[in-house]
């Protein structure tokens, strides 16, 4: 919670740059975080963000004042972000066979969670197809369920629990692939 929060939300109602700055100022950092779980690349996350930012602004007359705030920038930010996914790409399928490698060896996930940091891990998440991305992100980040998912996206149950298992297995060859580079390097340099 920003000190002042309710005089706060009533400067940035009545127009006021300066309250609407410290409001973005306090909460943009954090919110960029979450765009880039959503989108490609850096700028665009930040376009993810300005035009959340542009929401929040345009809806803060709805918020209540009886919940966190953070929160409610929070949910608007991700909506924002599926709103735009599914305004700007068509929901492709990925073969699977194709990026799937039977040869990769066995390596235990609290290895694998050891040998790498949390940005290469948001990382191999950005590299999944995109539909696959955002349906990870959805559900183990923000904690949809499998239904409410699928009204986001306008799919069926079905498709999002397919593709969620593809995310998974995508991401643990990604994973896997990066704990061996890793592993391979680490011992040349002993």
């Amino acid at each position: 919670m920003i000190p002042n929060q309710a005089d706060i939300i009533k400067r940035c109602l009545k127009g006021d740059e300066k309250a609407f700055r410290k409001l973005y100022d306090t909460f943009s950092s954090r919110m960029l975080g979450v765009c880039k779980r959503y989108a490609r690349e850096t700028a665009e996350a930040e376009d993810l963000l300005q035009e959340g930012f542009m929401k929040v602004y345009e809806q803060l007359s709805g918020f209540k004042n009886d919940g966190s705030l953070e929160g409610w920038i929070y949910r608007i930010i991700v909506n924002n972000a599926i709103d735009s996914f599914r305004k700007n790409q068509r929901m492709q399928t990925v073969e699977i066979s194709e990026i799937h490698d039977d040869n990769l060896p066995f390596v235990s996930s609290n290895d694998i969670l050891s040998a790498i940091n949390t940005q290469e891990l948001l990382e191999s998440v950005r590299q999944l197809p995109r539909q696959y991305g955002i349906i990870f992100n959805l559900y183990v980040f923000e904690g949809y369920k499998y239904y409410e998912i699928a009204e986001q996206l306008k799919i069926s149950e079905g498709t999002v629990k397919s593709n969620l298992f593809d995310a998974r297995r995508l991401l643990k060859e990604k994973v896997t692939k990066l704990f061996d580079m890793k592993d391979t390097i680490t011992s040349q340099t002993k």
